[in-house]
């Protein structure tokens, strides 16, 4: 799940990229960790409802075709709430012809019933 630049800057490191190199390692697969990158520095997505989630990460991703075309791509994240932000990354990488994505998640959060 790759991170806008100012997050990165904010936390000081990326963690899933540390967990996605530790799962491309041990099974033996390329880390495609430059595929995809966030174009749009968006408002944390904690206290957001599923549409306003959806909404803040339109178009907040772009990845390259050359390196993502007719792969199955395995995304990785940390925690999991809604999906939104796996399915708009999922979304970026069909478009630029990935034939297949999985996802990985660390933890499964329960989203707030309110949202």
């Amino acid at each position: 799940m790759p991170q806008h630049p100012l997050r990165l800057r904010e936390r000081g490191y990326d963690q899933t990229r540390l967990l996605a190199r530790e799962l491309a390692r041990h099974y033996r697969r390329p880390l495609l960790d430059t595929a995809c990158r966030r174009v749009r520095h968006t408002p944390r997505q904690t206290d957001l409802t599923l549409a306003e989630r959806q909404h803040n990460l339109a178009g907040a991703f772009v990845c390259n075709a050359s390196k993502v075309r007719g792969l199955h791509i395995g995304m990785v994240d940390d925690v999991m709430t809604t999906g939104s932000s796996l399915q708009e990354l999922a979304t970026s990488l069909h478009q630029m012809g990935a034939a297949k994505t999985g996802c990985w998640v660390i933890a499964r959060a329960l989203p707030n019933p309110a949202s």
